[in-house]
Formats: C-alpha cells, structure tokens, sequence
C-alpha cells in the first residue's frame, strides 16, 4: 500500500506540483504559488526544448536524458531552498532542510524504495541525477530573477504573519498585524506631533508672560 501511494506520487509529480501550487496562490491568495507554477512552465518548456534538440541531434530519443519527474521536483525544492536562504531569520528551520533531504533520497533511490517495476521504465538513475541537478539550477535561478518583484508583489494578507508580529515572535502573529502596526505607527507619530505642538504652546505661552511682565516692570 505505502509503495503504490509513493511510486504513484513520484510518477505524477509535474501534475501535483502544478496542483498544489494553483492551489495555494487560488484558494489561500498566497502570491508564491502563482510564482512558482510560473516557473514550473519555464521549467517544462527547458526539459522539452532539451529532449527535442538531442532528439533532432541523434535522431533518436537518448537514454540517461533527464527524468521529468526529478527535474520537476528539484525545480520545487531549488526554489524553496533559494527563498529560504534569503530569508533565513524566519522561513528556515532545521525540520524544513530535514523534510527536503529525505523527499530528496526518496526521488533519487526511487526504483530502490517502490521496486523498479513501479516506476516507468524510461526513468533511470543518471536521468534522475540529470534531472535533479538541472531543476535544481533552474528553480533557485528562477527564484534569483523574480525575486525583485515578489519581494514586493508576492506581500499579500496570508503571507504577513509570516512576515511581522507583534512583539518579536515568529509564526504566532494575526494576518492582520501588519496593518495595525502602520496603524499604530501613524498614531504614534500623530500623538508626538501632538505633544510637540503641546510643548511648543507652552513655551511660547511662557515666552509671552515673560515679556509682559517685563514690559509691566518697565
């Protein structure tokens, strides 16, 4: 039962991960799963554009050219392990790089978990470390070139807890803490403004009482 639900999982991969990540940029309003099923396409259109050159080159489809599956998933993981790199005081955690390694052992030694029958027969192991390391290049340089604009864009209300709390800590903060910070900022800067005009009444109220009195000696 666990070898057909991992053989089906890895000889599916390119749908689940298109899936999940419509999934999670449509239903949550998550702006990172529109960007990385983006760049499951590019993905896609890399692993094509190299199988029909070699195909067109040797007229022949080659043996050992990368595996779909593996370019597919290490494209997912590269860009994950690139965006937490950039982020590393709140995304990274040792549990995440522990998740990553294992999936990552499972995809390469596959025929070794599930038994080669399972898996298609095209799938071989100097495809799947082709593929892992193209994907694996593609999703962090991916990652690299759009994350000019996603650290922008990709800011949205699901995406803020995990961004800024209240108070330092990580994970434990309302969606809407991010507004009621600027919220509180701009009262706060309201209430000094406040107490400067304050200050500076009193002052030129003293200022003023001075010079009377002193008008009044004179």
């Amino acid at each position: 039962m666990f070898d057909s639900f991992i053989s089906k999982t890895y000889n599916n991969i390119p749908q689940i991960l298109a899936f999940m990540s419509f999934n999670q940029g449509f239903m949550y309003g998550d702006f990172r799963g529109f960007i990385v099923l983006l760049g499951l396409f590019v993905n896609y259109i890399f692993y094509r554009i190299l199988n029909v050159t070699t195909e067109l080159i040797y007229g022949t489809k080659q043996t050992g050219m990368p595996s779909i599956n593996t370019q597919f998933l290490f494209f997912y993981m590269g860009f994950h392990i690139a965006y937490m790199s950039s982020k590393m005081d709140t995304e990274y955690s040792h549990i995440k790089a522990v998740y990553l390694c294992i999936v990552a052992a499972i995809a390469m030694f596959i025929k070794s978990v599930v038994g080669p029958d399972k898996v298609v027969t095209t799938d071989n192991p100097s495809g799947r470390i082709l593929g892992a390391v193209i994907g694996l290049i593609i999703g962090m340089f991916f990652y690299t070139l759009v994350s000019y604009k996603y650290n922008i864009k990709g800011e949205d209300e699901y995406n803020k807890k995990y961004k800024v709390c209240k108070g330092g800590e990580q994970y434990q903060c309302k969606i809407n803490d991010y507004d009621q910070l600027k919220e509180d900022a701009l009262k706060d800067e309201a209430k000094k403004n406040e107490e400067v005009k304050k200050e500076t009444t009193i002052l030129d109220t003293i200022i003023n009482d001075c010079e009377s009195c002193n008008q009044t000696i004179r």
